[in-house]
């Protein structure tokens, strides 16, 4: 039997100095009012994916640790369909769109500007969320911590695995990281090597404590230099 589809949907009204994020999942409706303090234009859409990555990373409304597997989304800005796809060209809005550009990457998304579905009911389930940087994709390697993985990160390690889908990319980077990885030196500029014995992989993360890149030494084809590799690697 066919597991089932859950559908996120949410839609994004300007209220003042704030911004509106009413969301529903089947019955169940709620709103996420969010101020955005970070210096950044387009307000309602960096509004919008932060309230999609709060709502599914930090209160967990899907479930816990959840991948993009059997899900839909609809959103109510035709801009965040857009970087999703790798369709527009406004870099300064990927780091807020880390959730869809990694794990969710595959989640078939659609735009609606409808919101004659919202209800009373919404007014029940209310958060509120500051938003003063891009929040972050969270994963937890045993033996060393919680790294970020951005776009660029995830993009190198799926390369690796032949290009598989998201979701079976952040499952296999999620079984790396819970088997653990030792730390195994420094790179250049900060930046350290860990080290999964059993796959030889490894995973290059930043002095900011985001993924870099990622490769396997079984398989060192599977390695393809990309431009912000660093030096080491290529």
């Amino acid at each position: 039997m066919a597991a089932a589809m859950d559908q996120l949907t949410v839609h994004t009204r300007e209220d003042g100095d704030k911004f509106v994020c009413v969301w529903k999942v089947g019955r169940k409706q709620g709103m996420v009012f969010v101020s955005v303090e970070a210096d950044v234009p387009e307000k309602a859409v960096v509004a919008e994916l932060s309230a999609i990555h709060y709502l599914v990373e930090d209160i967990q409304l899907l479930g816990d640790n959840r991948s993009g597997a059997n899900l839909t989304l609809t959103v109510s800005s035709s801009l965040i369909a857009d970087i999703k796809s790798g369709k527009s060209q406004k870099s300064y809005l990927f780091p807020f769109a880390a959730l869809l550009t990694t794990k969710f990457l595959d989640v078939p998304t659609s735009v609606s500007r409808d919101d004659s579905w919202v209800g009373e009911g919404a007014r029940t389930r209310v958060r509120h969320l500051v938003v003063t940087e891009p929040m972050r994709v969270l994963l937890v390697v045993k033996g060393h911590g919680t790294i970020g993985v951005t776009k660029h990160g995830f993009d190198q390690f799926r390369t690796r695995l032949n290009n598989v889908s998201a979701v079976d990319a952040w499952k296999e980077m999620q079984r790396i990281a819970k088997a653990g990885m030792v730390s195994t030196r420094e790179y250049q500029r900060g930046s350290r090597k860990l080290f999964h014995a059993e796959s030889h992989w490894a995973f290059i993360v930043g002095e900011d404590g985001n993924l870099i890149t990622a490769y396997s030494d079984l398989n060192p084809g599977k390695h393809v230099p990309q431009e912000n590799d660093t030096r080491a690697l290529r």
